[in-house]
């Protein structure tokens, strides 16, 4: 006899059937990691970047800010090289991947379109007028249904409510 050893099948098979499960499990996590890194929106880190290496032109930087500027720049480099890897293995991801920066709207007077904010502080919205729900007297604030989405009216939809007031 064996001493000290457990011949028992049963128990060696569980025993394998768990290094089997483990070996799964750790695969699973891999690729949730990976998948995580993929999904890593890096524009706040580009711009971190852009921003310590203008301070960079201007004055030198201190120890920390250095530190810091080499960290972004291998952070970025490596969640691109991730990208890089996964779009090589899935290329019909490449949209989800690397997704095209939104241009600010420019406005037809040359300059950039400011986005207006269509609610204030309290919630409520700014100009209930303009809303497509708005009655001035069994809506004046202008608020949706539940479940509805708020809505303005056009520009130009506006001049038949001058004579309202």
């Amino acid at each position: 006899m064996a001493k000290g050893k457990n011949f028992n099948p049963a128990d060696a098979y569980r025993k394998a059937q768990r290094k089997k499960e483990l070996a799964k499990n750790k695969e699973a996590r891999k690729g949730a990691k990976e998948i995580a890194t993929v999904k890593k929106d890096t524009s706040a880190f580009e711009e971190e970047i852009v921003k310590l290496l203008e301070q960079e032109k201007s004055t030198s930087l201190n120890a920390a800010q250095k530190s810091r500027l080499s960290d972004l720049q291998s952070e970025v480099s490596r969640i691109n090289a991730a990208k890089d890897a996964f779009v090589e293995a899935h290329p019909e991801q490449r949209k989800l991947v690397f997704r095209a920066r939104a241009a600010k709207p420019v406005d037809p007077q040359g300059g950039v379109k400011e986005d207006r904010s269509l609610f204030g502080k309290n919630g409520l919205p700014l100009h209930p007028e303009r809303s497509v729900y708005y009655d001035s007297v069994m809506n004046p604030y202008g608020m949706p249904p539940p479940g509805m989405p708020y809505v303005e009216r056009g520009e130009r939809c506006t001049d038949w409510m001058v004579g309202e007031s």
